[in-house]
């Protein structure tokens, strides 16, 4: 057993098996298709002494893809389940359910007769006040586009399977238990000795600080930095009156949304629009004051130091700008900036 679980053991895992039982008792509607186009008699796969044949095959991916389609809204399409590799998946399944068969096989694991009558006669969907009507499984299995012999291989797989995960389902032994927590708890023992060292005590000469600077001096470079002359133009002194903040509202409200993605009203929006419209005007009176700037007729209302690494102002124009360029509209958080 433990050999045949090693060789196989990747495929002991069992994923959900979405059988044909679930789709009746969902009310076996929207059943997805896929055509192979092959003989229905032939297999598409085969492990150990299982086949899985092409009818298998589809009925398994037609089950995936009402299964998925249900959790969809039913808006799964044939181009989005050829996304989602539907058929791998339906494919894969079944080799996972053929090796456990395999397995149960080998130790003698099987389905009898009367379990899988039991297990049929159980399904509320083939009763009629609460009792099995023979009439009424008939006709619920043509209504979902199988026969009574695929049918019962189905039922017949799903209780060896479940038989086999009830003997593999072995509880721990309180050994195991104790190795597993010793394993976990397993360290090793280390013997530390502190030692401390009095920088203080450590003499050092200039010439060896010299030698250390000139081998590590790319280490000891100052920050760069600018020198601008700037005028300012903050958000704060452009003043704005409702009309313009409810015509410009009107001209953009697309703009103005919730976290639900719709258009706030007016009053709530307010605040934002006050400020959209304001960094809007100031950028406009920023142009102005550029070229006002840069022909001479005013002159820079602060000089200012701003280095590498800055938050204060964006640098991404000006690390490329020659010495003397003027730069127009600089976006601050609360303004416009032009800077030579």
């Amino acid at each position: 057993m433990i050999s045949w679980m090693q060789k196989h053991r990747k495929y002991l895992v069992v994923t959900i098996w979405i059988s044909t039982i679930a789709f009746v008792g969902a009310g076996f509607v929207g059943w997805g298709a896929y055509s192979y186009n092959q003989d229905r008699t032939n297999a598409v796969a085969k492990v150990g002494d299982v086949k899985i044949s092409v009818k298998e095959l589809q009925s398994s991916y037609s089950n995936l893809y009402n299964y998925y389609n249900q959790m969809l809204g039913g808006q799964l399409t044939r181009e989005k389940a050829e996304q989602l590799h539907l058929q791998d998946i339906a494919l894969n399944q079944l080799i996972r359910e053929s090796l456990l068969i395999n397995y149960a096989k080998e130790h003698g694991i099987t389905a009898l007769p009367e379990e899988v009558a039991a297990r049929i006669r159980s399904i509320e969907a083939f009763q009629e006040g609460g009792k099995f009507d023979k009439k009424r499984y008939f006709q619920v299995l043509r209504s979902i586009g199988t026969d009574v012999k695929t049918f019962e291989k189905g039922i017949d797989k799903e209780i060896i399977i479940t038989k086999l995960n009830r003997l593999l389902a072995l509880p721990g032994t309180p050994l195991e238990a104790k190795m597993l927590f010793a394993a976990t708890q397993m360290q090793d023992q280390l013997s530390v000795k502190t030692v401390t060292v009095d920088p203080a005590d450590i003499n050092i000469s200039d010439a060896e600080i010299r030698a250390f600077w000139e081998k590590n001096r790319s280490g000891y470079l100052s920050k760069k930095s600018y020198e601008l002359e700037a005028i300012k133009v903050a958000v704060d002194t452009i003043e704005v009156g409702d009309e313009a903040l409810k015509s410009y509202y009107d001209a953009h409200k697309t703009l103005f949304k919730n976290a639900e993605e719709k258009i706030l009203p007016f009053e709530e929006a307010k605040e934002r629009v006050r400020k959209k419209l304001q960094m809007k005007k100031a950028k406009t009176e920023a142009l102005k004051k550029y070229l006002a700037f840069k022909h001479g007729k005013i002159t820079a209302d602060r000089n200012i130091t701003v280095e590498e690494g800055s938050s204060e102002i964006p640098l991404e124009k000006i690390r490329t700008a020659n010495v003397g360029t003027f730069i127009k509209t600089i976006e601050l958080p609360d303004g416009y900036m032009t800077v030579r």
